[in-house]
């Protein structure tokens, strides 16, 4: 059982990291709804993170990073950065509620990925049940918006595939090993590299698709520029907070505290923009996250109770893997 300040401060930062969450993606639809930028949304989203993580810990963000961790990080920056745009692209093309929506699914993609990619195993039938469930519950709750088109759930999709590859990646730096013992880059480090190459990317893309004159006439109207410093605070905020809640609870915990989040967002949004929740989407998101939820607690329960025998099986399996690619 949970002390009263642990659990006082965990239950702070689980609300920072609810509230912080929803009032960012909301921010976000307003100012696509005012702007139609997504490359120049994505560019002051990794900017105002860049400026925060300095401002919080400058001694631990800029520390100099070898250069056998530089080509992984490029990697996750890149994929962080395209997973922005596309998020945001889909955010503009469609219903927010909607969009988040579909991006529920990236728990699911993670898994895939991790399977295919270092060996970790597929789902087992009841994971399986959890992901027909889900998507599903994901394509009866689109299908009943009308402002779901193709182009933005495929924007969403996508979205959460970059997002997966992200998660993946940093994985990987933080067990990554070295070649002249150098330490893996902290998390703070990361995450301010991480944003400051989404922020250059996001920057020539706002350049390349939406021109200068554009972005400027843009930051030119009234009380454009203070939803998007907002905007920039709040993402960074609801990153840190479900980074400081995830080190307080074990994962099952932590994803279903995820699952939670996004029903939060599409309730709030729906709510916010004035969508109709009709009895068909109500349904359809309902039948979404009990597969999120049985999936997200069965692997996670799974990942919980791994045996030392099973870990290191998994852990060499993983090693003969990445050696197997540098060889190549």
């Amino acid at each position: 059982m949970l002390s009263a300040p642990i659990a006082g401060s965990l239950l702070f930062a689980v609300v920072v990291w609810y509230v912080c969450a929803v009032g960012a993606v909301t921010s976000s639809k307003e100012v696509l709804r005012a702007t139609q930028l997504p490359c120049f949304l994505c560019f002051t989203q990794n900017l105002t993170g860049c400026i925060c993580c300095l401002a919080r810990s400058y001694g631990e963000a800029t520390v100099p990073m070898s250069a056998v961790y530089r080509p992984l990080v490029l990697k996750t920056g890149l994929a962080y950065a395209l997973g922005f745009l596309l998020t945001n692209a889909s955010i503009a093309a469609m219903r927010a509620s909607v969009a988040e929506t579909v991006k529920s699914i990236e728990p699911v993609s993670s898994v895939l990925l991790a399977g295919m990619c270092l060996q970790e195993g597929f789902p087992r039938p009841r994971e399986l049940v959890g992901v027909l469930l889900a998507v599903l519950g994901v394509i009866t709750a689109s299908n009943s918006d009308s402002s779901a088109n193709l182009p933005g759930i495929s924007y969403a999709l996508l979205s959460t595939m970059c997002f997966s590859l992200r998660g993946m990646w940093s994985r990987e730096i933080q067990e990554a090993e070295g070649e002249d013992a150098s330490p893996a880059p902290s998390s703070a480090a990361l995450f301010y590299r991480v944003c400051q190459i989404s922020a250059c990317a996001g920057l020539a893309c706002s350049l390349f698709l939406d021109g200068l004159t554009e972005v400027l006439s843009v930051l030119g109207r009234a009380g454009v520029f203070p939803v998007l410093l907002l905007n920039g605070i709040l993402y960074y905020l609801y990153n840190q907070a479900s980074f400081m809640v995830l080190q307080q609870v074990p994962l099952v915990t932590h994803a279903l505290l995820n699952v939670l989040r996004r029903l939060l967002i599409i309730v709030f949004t729906a709510v916010w923009f004035g969508d109709a929740l009709g009895y068909t989407r109500v349904f359809g998101v309902t039948v979404a996250f009990c597969g999120f939820g049985l999936f997200a607690v069965s692997y996670t329960h799974l990942r919980a109770h791994e045996t030392p025998e099973h870990l290191v099986c998994r852990l060499l399996l993983e090693k003969k893997k990445k050696k197997k690619q540098r060889q190549d």
